[in-house]
């Protein structure tokens, strides 16, 4: 009833918002997959990942890693991003993963086309930057091809070539990036007043934008907002 109504759940694990290797902001833990909704799974930060497949009734473990905290899917495809491990990849809803080789440390992830992307933290949140994996292939693609830390990401679900990333500097104004072309290059959208601060928090100044940005949406109604 688009959440008019909430029963809970028996998935009673742990959701240590505060763990130093899976931070709150580091990626959204639970996914519904998109070729069946009945089919939810949730990871946890040292219980592993877990697959419903009656739409949250039951739970049943179907890996066994520590700190899965950023999923996402396609179709039937299902990413998870373990921070301190990699990334885990299902073509089966979820119901088996293998890990992908190569895999950096991700703070988050983002899917679009078979095209996946991932921002990159380092256990201490000193050294990061920008991956994409294509065609079994990882690659670079950092902005400015620093080692500074990345952690907000999103691609347009109609073309994945577009992409917008934003750096994570805590309590500081963080330098946001635009894609138009899978991260050949890229365009600081935080500079010279090129973007449009719309606040409706009456207590958000508009001073504090990108401040300690960890989560970038695109509207997918209209891609360039």
């Amino acid at each position: 009833d688009k959440g008019l109504t909430w029963n809970r759940t028996n998935l009673n694990k742990g959701f240590d918002g505060a763990n130093a290797y899976s931070p709150r902001y580091t990626g959204e833990c639970i996914v519904v997959v998109p070729d069946d909704s009945n089919i939810v799974l949730c990871g946890t930060p040292n219980d592993g990942l877990y697959r419903s497949t009656d739409a949250g009734g039951t739970w049943t473990k179907v890996l066994d890693i520590k700190n899965a905290r950023s999923l996402v899917a396609e179709g039937s495809t299902v990413y998870v991003g373990a921070r301190g491990e990699g990334v885990y990849k299902s073509i089966d809803s979820g119901s088996t993963f293998t890990y992908i080789a190569g895999s950096p440390n991700v703070a988050r992830l983002a899917v679009s086309k078979g095209i996946l992307y991932a921002t990159e933290m380092d256990n201490e949140g000193r050294i990061g930057g920008v991956s994409k994996y294509y065609d079994d292939k990882w690659s670079k693609i950092t902005p400015d091809a620093s080692s500074r830390v990345y952690c907000g990401i999103a691609v347009d679900p109609q073309n994945p070539n577009t992409i917008i990333v934003s750096q994570y500097k805590e309590s500081s104004a963080c330098n946001i990036y635009r894609s138009v072309d899978g991260g050949n290059n890229w365009t600081k959208i935080t500079q010279h007043n090129t973007y449009n601060v719309h606040p409706n928090v009456s207590w958000w100044s508009s001073s504090k934008f990108s401040a300690a940005t960890s989560a970038i949406m695109i509207n997918p109604n209209n891609t360039s907002e």
